[in-house]
């Protein structure tokens, strides 16, 4: 989403978070929804656990950084955006998950990012690019 909110990495990695959006109340993570992403957001952040692993994935099949999961702060009355509010709204990206990043892996500044080999792609529908001869 660095196109919508341009430094929104670099943020993210100053501060050793990542974040979803979908703010409450329209959208709480302890009620299914009929909206089907953030169902399946929804899902995904409920099995995340401290421990678990995490890799950033920016726009041109970039990687910017691999992280360990600390601690989440992505219940509702937790909301803390990491795109500032504007014009009365509640902000963006506001369910945090605290990450530890790996610093012994890839570049060490939020600038540097890896760029994936098409044999590495996934489509959006999770095939390999290069399968699909793209």
């Amino acid at each position: 989403m660095e196109d919508q909110y341009p430094g929104l990495w670099h943020s993210w990695f100053t501060e050793q978070v990542v974040a979803v959006g979908w703010p409450p109340p329209r959208w709480s993570l302890q009620t299914p929804s009929k909206d089907s992403a953030w169902d399946l957001a929804r899902r995904r952040l409920l099995r995340i656990k401290p421990g678990d692993r995490i890799v950033v994935q920016l726009k041109n099949w970039r990687i910017g950084r691999l992280g360990t999961v600390l601690n989440l702060k992505i219940e509702d009355d937790q909301w803390n955006p990491t795109v500032p509010r504007q014009k009365g709204d509640v902000g963006e990206m506001g369910r945090r998950l605290e990450v530890c990043w790996d610093l012994t892996t890839g570049p060490l500044g939020p600038q540097f990012a890896i760029q994936l080999p098409p044999e590495a792609r996934l489509a959006t529908n999770g095939e390999r690019d290069v399968e699909r001869g793209v």
